[in-house]
């Protein structure tokens, strides 16, 4: 990550517009515009910076000259805010709005109250904002048409979505999840062409899902669960071909399996259940999704197609329960749970759990650390460089690998998982004179994500360091598609993959709960974050990285802080 840049203001530089509306102070020949000063200033007095966990060089000078932390600054403007889980307690001042070259800010996991300001609307170059995890309320007000990546999930606002929102019409993540938002869904939610994530689960939306939604060409994560929802569920996935994840659970939806989904080929989690669905299956239906398929607590009848047969290719977690099968159940179908007419649910297994462990560590060996998420590109840009890494210091380092989740029961997995602010917009290039035009998509995130978790929790516990390296690079080759080539990588690499999808499905969940809280308890909330001997070395593309990026730099860091008596690797001494 580049430290706030101190590039010179050129005169005629089109990021400022007419310089007869420029107040611009200059301090030690790096220019330092008065409003983004003034706007920090007055921020850091209401989110009651004194109390913040790190308030490097705050108040101290000018935010870009003294590089105050957090604030990353392009051309002697302030175009980023990063303070994540840094303990920030207030409101947001109306000023914020002042800071009108901002691109992305991230301030989640922390204790913001109040509403947010109807001037955010005032920062046109705004793309990115997280908000996550804070105790806001209130509408939710306009926001700047540019903004494509929204994350506001777990705060409490509430009324309806505005009409103004559908300006937004480069949204290619909205993240709404677990707030108090009311209303029917709008129409306009199928009308952001680029949209990849839409999460509005846990809200109190009303009414039926809008028919627009068949527009969503690219979505890949769609939760609309424990909601109010009501009707027949629309004929709306023909055209959704990158669809991983479908979250509905929780409604009173009705109407027949949906026929349409037999085109989502991709399709990892599917969970339907509490709902008021009814019919009967189709034989397609378990081939088709490998994964989760949880429909319990519908109406669904008839027999249990023979496709559900174990001897076939069948879903891995499978939850019929509470639906009125034709009797008797086959003794085939025992693992999906089914029930016929009023007959108890059966018991859902229960997960055993398998310890975490780490590579193989001696007491002298230098502890690293690193954490992240199986979908996060830049936490497998890290897993690519520890191939490297492992092979040329392996002997002399103790790795843990672990992930960073939201246990949250109510979903299939247990967990929730967020797509952070994209790399692109969390820094600019130091000869960067404005906006990025285009981000890069978020990796895909949801339940597909906390599985691949689950999976690489499996590998690392039940192979050899270097072997699931290897497995990690494997699925990384095809990162979308996490968990689903697995046995692929499983086969090519000499492992078992039925072994690892049981692990994954059975005790998956109590490794990526232990690993969650071990990430927790080191302060990893970023994927990914590295950790060498104890310190936060990098928080890969993110403000502050004391380590350089690369497997060249990790190495050296490694063999400097090696004290053991075993001799150093070559690699140190090079």
């Amino acid at each position: 990550m580049k430290k706030a840049v101190q590039s010179p203001l050129g005169v005629g530089s089109d990021m400022f517009g007419p310089l007869g509306f420029l107040f611009v102070l200059v301090l030690a020949g790096v220019p330092v515009h008065a409003d983004d000063h003034a706007a920090l200033v007055q921020f850091y007095r209401y989110m009651d910076g004194p109390g913040w966990k790190y308030n490097t060089n705050w108040l101290s000078g000018t935010p870009c000259e003294n590089a105050w932390y957090g604030v990353e600054c392009t051309n002697g403007r302030v175009t980023g805010l990063y303070l994540t889980g840094n303990r920030l307690k207030g409101v947001f001042p109306d000023a914020f709005g002042d800071l009108d070259q901002l691109v992305s800010f991230d301030l989640s996991e922390n204790q913001i109250t109040g509403v947010l300001p109807a001037t955010i609307k005032k920062l046109t170059h705004l793309m990115a904002v997280g908000l996550r995890k804070n105790k806001l309320s209130g509408a939710i007000p306009e926001l700047p048409a540019a903004v494509a990546f929204l994350h506001l999930d777990f705060n409490s606002f509430d009324g309806a979505l505005i009409p103004e929102l559908a300006k937004m019409t480069g949204l290619a993540v909205l993240g709404l999840t677990n707030n108090r938002i009311s209303g029917e869904l709008p129409e306009y939610l199928g009308r952001f062409p680029n949209l990849g994530t839409l999460l509005l689960g846990g809200n109190a939306f009303t009414g039926p899902i809008p028919t627009s939604l068949q527009y969503l060409k690219k979505l890949s994560v769609l939760d609309l669960s424990n909601n109010k929802l009501t009707g027949v569920l629309p004929n709306i996935f023909d055209n959704m071909l990158s669809l991983t994840e479908l979250d509905l659970f929780g409604n009173a939806l009705e109407g027949d399996f949906p026929a349409g989904l037999q085109r989502c080929a991709g399709l990892v989690v599917l969970d339907m259940h509490a709902n008021r669905f009814s019919g009967v299956l189709p034989p397609w239906l378990p081939s088709a999704f490998p994964s989760l398929l949880y429909l319990s607590g519908n109406q669904f009848h008839g027999f249990i197609p023979t496709a559900f047969e174990p001897t076939r290719r069948v879903p891995p977690s499978v939850d019929l329960s509470g639906n009125p099968f034709t009797c008797p159940i086959p003794y085939w179908a025992s693992y999906t749970r089914a029930t016929c007419q009023k007959s108890p649910a059966g018991e859902a297994p229960k997960a055993l759990p398998a310890p975490a462990r780490s590579a193989h560590g001696n007491d002298d060996r230098v502890k690293v650390e690193y954490y992240g998420e199986a979908k996060c590109p830049d936490m497998a840009s890290l897993s690519e460089q520890f191939v490297q890494v492992q092979e040329a210091v392996g002997s002399i380092m103790d790795l843990t690998i672990g992930y960073i989740a939201e246990p949250l029961a109510t979903y299939p997995t247990g967990f929730w998982h967020f797509s952070p602010l994209p790399s692109t917009l969390l820094h600019t290039a130091a000869d960067h004179t404005g906006p990025p035009s285009h981000p890069r998509q978020p990796h895909a995130q949801g339940q597909s994500e906390a599985i691949g978790d689950m999976f690489e929790l499996c590998a690392l516990n039940k192979y050899p360091l270097a072997a699931a390296l290897q497995y990690m690079h494997c699925l990384n080759q095809n990162q979308s598609r996490i968990p689903l080539p697995s046995d692929e990588c499983a086969q090519a690499l000499g492992l078992n993959a039925t072994d690892l999808q049981t692990c994954a499905f059975e005790h998956g969940p109590a490794l990526l709960t232990a690993s969650a809280k071990q990430a927790s308890a080191a302060g990893a909330v970023w994927s990914p974050t590295l950790y060498i001997a104890g310190k936060r070395s990098c928080l890969w593309d993110l403000f502050p990285c004391e380590t350089p990026q690369g497997a060249p730099d990790i190495i050296k860091a490694i063999c400097k802080q090696y004290q053991g008596a075993q001799p150093l690797p070559d690699a140190c001494n090079l």
